[in-house]
């Protein structure tokens, strides 16, 4: 390999430097990403502190990088075979305990509460017609058991239809977290 110019030695040693944390494959495509960009601007011409110049701090670059790879990372690297275990482990891990209490809950009170706002609604309507054979079943008069039924039927279907978001949110995020597993698979 030719030897550089000492000011692209310099900016490319700085650079390395604030690349550090990447991985050894990511940092070697950034440098020679660096070091190309540099080689084709000065040959065409262009003076090589004006180059310098454009392409920024060495440290200010490298975080752009780092950045980059983190929001973009590179798909096309094979993984180690236990990550995907990880990834599933961990998912089970982070979304099990909340995934047990928001569908117990959420399922329980959905339901409950559209059976009770049944009966309610059901009772309240049979005492006000003077059908029912047992005098007041509830407590309450059978107008404000009529109104009571549905309020109970709408906060319990509220309650079906959050469970249901839940479950899309949940099936959304492992499918999201996996799919990066399944293209390697394919590959």
């Amino acid at each position: 390999m030719k030897q550089q110019h000492p000011v692209v030695e310099r900016y490319v040693t700085h650079l390395e430097t604030a690349i550090a944390g990447l991985e050894p494959a990511d940092r070697r495509e950034v440098l020679q990403e660096i070091r190309n960009h540099i080689a084709e601007a000065t040959a065409a011409g262009r003076p090589l502190d004006v180059v310098i110049k454009s392409l920024g701090p060495a440290d200010a670059l490298g975080r752009a990088y780092a950045v980059e790879l983190l929001l973009h990372p590179q798909n096309d690297r094979p993984r180690h075979p236990a990550e995907r275990w990880f990834r599933i482990v961990g998912l089970v891990v982070v979304l099990s305990i909340p995934t047990l209490v928001a569908v117990s809950t959420l399922g329980s009170v959905g339901i409950s509460f559209v059976a009770s706002g049944l009966f309610t609604f059901v009772v309240g309507a049979l005492e006000a017609a003077g059908v029912f054979p047992w005098p007041h079943l509830i407590d309450l008069p059978p107008v404000v058991t009529i109104f009571l039924g549905p309020a109970m039927v709408v906060v319990g279907a509220v309650a079906l239809v959050a469970l249901r978001f839940y479950i899309r949110s949940v099936a959304r995020a492992v499918r999201t977290s996996l799919a990066p597993l399944r293209a390697v698979d394919r590959s």
